[in-house]
């Protein structure tokens, strides 16, 4: 049964792919077009056969795992997004701010990867 509780705010959400490439050099990039200022982000990326989940909060606290499907080994850390070609060739961004229309991420670059690392954002507020 749902519960009826007339003070409480809607929930916002939006749901967007975005992308990165994989030779772009190492800075700050903003994310746009959400609609609202999200309180909570969760970023899944895929690329090839290596998957990662992050999710970030209204205090900017970030938790990623990342987990490539040849090995036995889940990697984590304290990003946003893990784009990984390789050991030593990827993009890793860290959560710089959240923004009154999306977000800014601080991208990495390792190595020298190529191509074009996909990732989808579902923002909440």
């Amino acid at each position: 049964m749902p519960i009826n509780n007339p003070g409480a705010a809607a929930l916002k959400s939006f749901r967007k792919s975005e992308t990165r490439a994989m030779a772009d050099v190492s800075g700050d990039v903003a994310y746009t077009g959400y609609g609202f200022k999200p309180s909570v982000l969760i970023i899944t990326s895929c690329l090839g056969d290596a998957l990662s989940w992050a999710q970030i909060d209204i205090n900017l606290d970030e938790r990623c795992v990342y987990k490539k499907a040849d090995t036995k080994t889940f990697y984590s850390g304290n990003y946003s997004v893990m784009i990984m070609l390789s050991a030593t060739s990827a993009q890793e961004a860290i959560i710089k701010s959240l923004d009154s229309d999306g977000f800014t991420l601080t991208w990495a670059k390792a190595g020298t990867p190529a191509g074009t690392g996909n990732f989808t954002v579902l923002a909440l507020a």
